[in-house]
């Protein structure tokens, strides 16, 4: 009975109804939380599912930790009360510095072997966006505003910083050039997305690339990995409770 009774003693209490997640000791509110999840949705055609919502309330435990790292390294008295700036302070002290990541050429050379996906050219597209005030000024024959993009071919990445993801995903799902069937709604507007021209994917020569740019990719690559190291040993080290749902 002892036993059991030091268990209940010490055992973590339970999280308030407005708190998502604590982080030794430290609060995330529900309310962030929503509000992270409305904004991600706010770009997408279909709503995040439960495994995606919890995957982000992660994310949100791991900025919180990394604020506490900040202050455990003294970095908020040097640098202005910026959330976002902290953050990417706290992890620039997890990783290792970048003149001591270099790769000799036996390395790289294996480096694009081994992840030839890591150096290949993705399928490219020529996208035109109008936005229209409603969905029967998107169906009819009046142009909407001409949304300014890059005049050459985009990847689906490079796209996603222009049009979001829901209408990055409508304009490279479709298998050909030529104007969407319908129109898209993205917050208050309704889009038409038209394909001007596709550029296949390929594959890159290793040996035709520049050094420099390899010896870059494989040090982003080398940088992340140590990042996410890092960051799944902050996670074990800490103290965390965290709501299953919104």
């Amino acid at each position: 009975m002892l036993a059991v009774a030091d268990v209940a003693r010490f055992a973590p209490e339970p999280l308030g109804p407005d708190v998502a997640a604590q982080v030794n000791e430290r609060n995330i509110s529900l309310e962030d939380w929503q509000r992270a999840i409305a904004a991600v949705n706010s770009s997408r055609r279909q709503p995040l599912d439960a495994a995606a919502e919890a995957a982000l309330l992660d994310t949100l435990i791991q900025e919180e930790l990394l604020l506490q790292l900040a202050q455990d390294l003294d970095l908020s008295h040097g640098l202005p009360e910026v959330r976002g700036r902290l953050v990417r302070a706290a992890m620039d002290s997890l990783l290792p510095a970048q003149e001591s990541l270099v790769a000799d050429a036996s390395t790289l050379a294996a480096f694009a072997r081994a992840q030839p996906e890591l150096i290949a050219q993705p399928e490219r597209r020529q996208l035109r966006l109008t936005r229209h005030p409603s969905p029967e000024a998107a169906e009819g024959t009046e142009d909407g505003d001409a949304v300014d993009l890059p005049a050459e071919a985009l990847s689906a990445t490079q796209a996603q910083r222009w049009l979001g993801q829901s209408l990055t995903e409508a304009a490279f799902s479709q298998p050909q050039t030529g104007l969407l069937p319908e129109p898209l709604q993205v917050g208050q507007g309704w889009y038409r997305v038209e394909v001007l021209h596709i550029l296949p994917a390929g594959p890159v020569d290793a040996d035709s690339l520049d050094p420099d740019l390899l010896q870059s990719v494989w040090q982003r690559q080398q940088r992340e990995q140590a990042l996410a190291a890092a960051l799944e040993g902050l996670m074990q080290q800490a103290e965390i409770q965290r709501r299953a749902h919104p």
